[in-house]
């Protein structure tokens, strides 16, 4: 007999439509937040992404893997600091586990731009170099 096992990558994979502990924002909500002031927003995308354009004052943050995703060293020292994190888009699910372990680590402000750079631009709103 043979046992069939069935491996399915969730860091490829489209991420989940909910962040237990954190919020789901989209571009009005990024806009609301950057405009309110003392917010950060961190792009996990890759270094050349980041290069080609990025949302105004993003941090490059990079995942580097689903269980170790970011540094929380990174993340502001305040708990409380209103964080966004984005990445490419819908399929791509890096922001969110990058949301999740800054949840694990305390930080209560924390929202996730599900739909990423692809939909910002898409919506003609103004990137930075």
């Amino acid at each position: 007999s043979f046992m069939l096992v069935w491996v399915v990558n969730s860091y490829a994979a489209e991420p989940p439509n909910n962040l237990a502990g954190g919020t789901i924002i989209d571009t009005d909500g990024v806009k609301r937040l950057q405009k309110s002031g003392g917010t950060q927003v961190f792009d996990q995308r890759s270094a050349i992404n980041y290069g080609r354009g990025h949302l105004p004052n993003a941090e490059f943050l990079p995942c580097r893997s689903q269980q170790n995703c970011i540094s929380v060293s990174k993340l502001p020292s305040n708990k409380k600091t209103v964080i966004i994190f984005y990445s490419q888009g819908v399929t791509d699910s890096k922001s969110y586990h990058a949301a999740k372990t800054a949840i694990a680590a305390g930080y209560q402000n924390v929202y996730w731009f599900r739909n990423g750079y692809t939909r910002w631009v898409a919506q003609g709103n103004k990137t930075e170099l």
